[in-house]
This record gives structure tokens, sequence and C-alpha cells, in this order.
């Protein structure tokens, strides 16, 4: 019985057994967006009006041109290397699982549709259920 207990305290207390995911910073200033695919279908984006994408903490404000498209909540973790993101796009569907990453100016997202796995790579091929998204930063 002593084994038991010290075995499972041990278990129970290790680190690495925990949730690696710790908040981090969200993608800081505006950017646009240059491509989108879901389900493995490219979108056409308006070459004037732009969706734009502000992020904080714990939302994103969405814009087409000037006008407001919605505010979505976020959330932003780092797992040990692996920037994740969970979205909640206001509908009861449930939490829309991203992975993303920064390189130089773009910043690419994937996410997954709510209850599918969190995508581990950064493409939307059909059927898939992802959507990526790849914004330029435009400013701070």
């Amino acid at each position: 019985m002593f084994t038991w207990v010290v075995a499972s305290s041990l278990v129970m207390g290790a680190p690495a057994l925990k949730d690696k995911r710790k908040p981090t910073k969200p993608p800081a200033g505006e950017w646009v967006m240059v491509e989108l695919v879901a389900d493995g279908r490219s979108a056409k984006l308006s070459p004037v009006k732009h969706y734009t994408a502000r992020f904080s903490a714990t939302d994103y404000h969405l814009r087409f041109g000037e006008a407001k498209v919605g505010s979505y909540s976020a959330a932003w973790f780092d797992a040990g290397g692996t920037l994740q993101a969970d979205f909640e796009y206001g509908t009861p569907k449930g939490t829309w699982k991203a992975i993303w990453k920064i390189e130089d100016d773009t910043l690419t997202i994937c996410e997954a549709r709510p209850g599918e796995p969190r995508p581990s790579d950064y493409t939307a091929p059909p059927e898939s259920g992802r959507t990526r998204t790849v914004l330029r930063r435009i400013g701070d």
C-alpha cells in the first residue's frame, strides 16, 4: 500500500506529465489577411478592401475595409515551443483549436473545427475541417 501511495504521488506531481501550456503574448500589431485556405479551397481576397485583424491577450477584432466584422474570444499559449491558440466565435459549436507561428512579418494560423484535434502542421487539405490563414503585419 505504501509503495502505491508513493508511486501515485510521484506521478501526480511529475512536471513532465502536467499540461505544458503556458499563456503567452498574442501576435502584436495589425495584420492584413493575404491568404485563406479552408478545406483545400482558397478564398479570393479583395485587392482594394482587405480583412485586417488586431489581436489582444483575450480576443481579436476582425475588419473588412472600414467595416467591423466581429470581435472574438482568443487565448494564446506556448506548449513547449509550439504556439497554440483557442478561438471562440460566439457559436455553441465550441472551441476552434489552432497553432500559429510568426516568421518575419508573416503570421500563419491553422485551426481545426470544434471537436477536431488541434492541427500539427500548417496545411488545410480537402475535407480536413481545417483553415489556414496567412496574414502580413501592417502596423504596431
